[in-house]
């Protein structure tokens, strides 16, 4: 993950993520752990959520073990100073938004068809989103809104998708914040699907 200001890199973040996936009904496990740099090494975030909007998440600093509860608000916060959310990082519940089809757009991949998100039963930072979908159904752009009619808040763009197990992932996400001119970078590697996770890793005690 690295961190922009205009042109000028101020910041570079090492993470690893695991997610569980479970039926629906019951909470996907999400950890993400930053590796560096040293000041936040050891900082974990653990999150349960599901298509209910009832999110369960935790926190561990890098100088204790203990877990403090953040709330389901906390899905808002800013993920360690990025322009990225814990909430535009973790697993996507579909049922949690009402859909809109706008119709056919002009996106970074070229012809895409455009939806309209709208959360409804979860905490959210966004009123709205448009999502862009390539002829693959990958998402090539996500434009977020404050508040339905404003301007375009925040806006992301996934490219160079590779294949992990059933599904496409991005080898490359971009997150802008064009209220603050600021934008975070983040390479994805190491993809692996259908692996054995010890699940007492998800557990926040």
């Amino acid at each position: 993950m690295t961190l922009y200001r205009g042109n000028s890199v101020v910041g570079t973040r090492s993470l690893d993520i695991a997610l569980v996936e479970q039926p629906s009904g019951a909470h996907d496990l999400a950890l993400i752990t930053i590796k560096a740099p040293t000041s936040l090494a050891g900082t974990k975030l653990l999150s349960w959520s599901n298509d209910k909007g009832d999110d369960q998440q935790w926190l561990t600093t890098g100088n204790t073990d203990r877990a403090r509860r953040i709330g389901d608000r906390g899905r808002k916060a800013t993920f360690v100073n990025s322009d990225f959310t814990f909430e535009d990082l973790l697993k996507w519940q579909v049922d949690s938004y009402r859909y809109e089809t706008v119709g056919p757009s002009s996106c970074p991949a070229g012809s895409c068809t455009q939806v309209r998100a709208i959360p409804t039963s979860r905490v959210s930072a966004y009123a709205e989103m448009l999502i862009d979908y390539d002829s693959s159904n990958r998402i090539s752009r996500i434009q977020y809104f404050r508040k339905a009619g404003d301007p375009v808040w925040k806006e992301l763009v996934a490219s160079n998708y590779t294949r992990v197990g059933n599904s496409s992932q991005p080898r490359t996400s971009v997150m802008t914040d064009y209220s603050t001119n600021t934008r975070t970078k983040i390479d994805w590697s190491n993809y692996s699907a259908d692996t054995q996770l010890d699940t007492s890793i998800f557990s926040p005690k």
